[in-house]
């Protein structure tokens, strides 16, 4: 068979590729864009059907405040991919944020495996925080980090939000440091366990 006449090879696909490329990205990205969608959106879970805490709306960032820790010095509280559990409190801690405390450090342990995803921190509110007459409850808890915040900015943060109280609370912040969810004393620990669990599933590790 002379050139002219020669059957061209068929040349080969690069759809196939490019198919397993596109759904690779999809695996990786639907995750993240299912979470920042619940996050973010009143509609994603609805009031009295998923969510067991108060959904915050809008979800508020808390990167830009000024925290400082136990020691006076600016915190790095937000620098870490990781989930927060965080009991807030109007300068002292009382019978309401020794409860919070408990459900934060009880639903941490049943997290079990997924319990190094979380981070548990006191945040106190005040212009004067006096962190060292603090309960030993929170002195002494190793996984417990303290942090202080001054009262207006506080305030400030949640102003245009759904959150009416933003004090003696306990609040879920998740991984980008917005906070989305607030619990009052008519929740219990099972409601922020299933909650937590069910923004896990749906978060990346």
């Amino acid at each position: 068979m002379t050139a002219e006449n020669a059957i061209p090879e068929p040349r080969q696909s690069l759809w196939p590729g490019k198919l397993t490329f596109v759904l690779l990205c999809l695996t990786v990205a639907m995750p993240m864009v299912t979470a920042y969608w619940v996050y973010n959106s009143a509609s994603a879970i609805p009031d009295g059907t998923v969510n067991k805490g108060l959904l915050i709306v809008p979800a508020t960032q808390l990167k830009d405040l000024s925290v400082s820790d136990s020691e006076q010095l600016p915190s790095q509280w937000l620098n870490s991919r990781k989930w927060r559990m965080v009991t807030v409190i109007n300068g002292q801690c009382d019978s309401r944020c020794m409860q919070n405390l408990y459900v934060s450090h009880q639903v941490h342990v049943r997290l079990a495996k997924d319990a190094e995803r979380i981070q548990r921190f006191l945040l106190v509110v005040s212009d004067n925080p006096n962190i060292k007459a603090l309960p030993e409850i929170a002195l002494n808890d190793s996984g417990l980090q303290i942090i202080a915040i001054r009262t207006q900015p506080w305030q400030n943060a949640f102003a245009d939000t759904s959150l009416i109280n933003a004090f003696n609370s306990l609040m879920l912040v998740d991984q980008e440091g917005f906070a989305m969810m607030s619990y009052s004393d008519v929740n219990t620990g099972s409601d922020v366990l299933d909650d937590l669990k069910r923004l896990l599933k749906y978060s990346y590790e």
